[in-house]
């Protein structure tokens, strides 16, 4: 994209980084599209930042995940979360699973 069109229209000029010709950089940005073809999350980072490939299969698995069923996943998930059970219409019978509890000892409450 020489002319920088598409990284316009999808807002991905970075308007404080210069080439070397004063022209303004583009950013690292990725965009995650669902299958309905919709939007579910885009990461945007200065040109001068490397992308965390880890963070972006976590992000990209949490999505998944959430595809087939009404779980969020938590800050550092998998590595030290269980899932949460969530439904945003209807929060009845929702179980929240800590690292601490167990499902068995979540059902409970």
């Amino acid at each position: 994209d020489l002319s920088r069109q598409v990284a316009i229209k999808y807002g991905m000029i970075d308007p404080n980084l210069k080439d070397k010709f004063g022209l303004p950089l583009t950013s690292r940005t990725v965009f995650f599209i669902g299958p309905d073809k919709q939007l579910k999350s885009s990461m945007n980072y200065p040109a001068t930042v490397g992308r965390d490939i880890y963070e972006l299969l976590r992000v990209c698995d949490a999505l998944l995940l959430m595809e087939r069923g009404s779980v969020a996943t938590p800050a550092s998930w998998p590595e030290n979360h269980s899932n949460l059970v969530v439904d945003g219409k209807n929060m009845e019978g929702a179980v929240f699973l800590l690292p601490t509890v167990s499902e068995k000892t979540a059902k409970k409450f």
